[in-house]
């Protein structure tokens, strides 16, 4: 593990939030989950994640850098009870929320 994916860590609705307004003329969606862990100290766990799903229907994951279908994405991280955001969602939920996520 490098130091950058290790600053990473804890840091996904921030990356994915910042990405999206980063972003907000490429068509994609924000999206908010629960994932299950495949590695590590994540291992079996259940926790919320955020990652971006580009129109072309591959998931970018910001914290890992990796873009991958999101067929596969979805069957690895077993991604369940999944919320989407527009640009233009996701940044009116940070600004009233006054944090990037999750939102409830």
């Amino acid at each position: 593990m490098n130091w950058q994916s290790i600053l990473k860590q804890g840091q996904c609705y921030t990356l994915a939030y910042d990405w999206m307004v980063d972003n907000m003329n490429v068509k994609a969606k924000l999206i908010h989950a629960d994932v299950i862990g495949i590695g590590g100290d994540v291992k079996g766990k259940t926790y919320g994640h955020a990652f971006i799903l580009l129109e072309d229907n591959k998931v970018l994951d910001v914290c890992t850098g990796v873009t991958m279908d999101k067929d596969t994405y979805y069957s690895i991280g077993q991604v369940n009870n999944v919320k989407e955001y527009t640009a233009r969602e996701a940044a009116i939920e940070g600004i009233e929320s006054g944090h990037r996520g999750p939102w409830d």
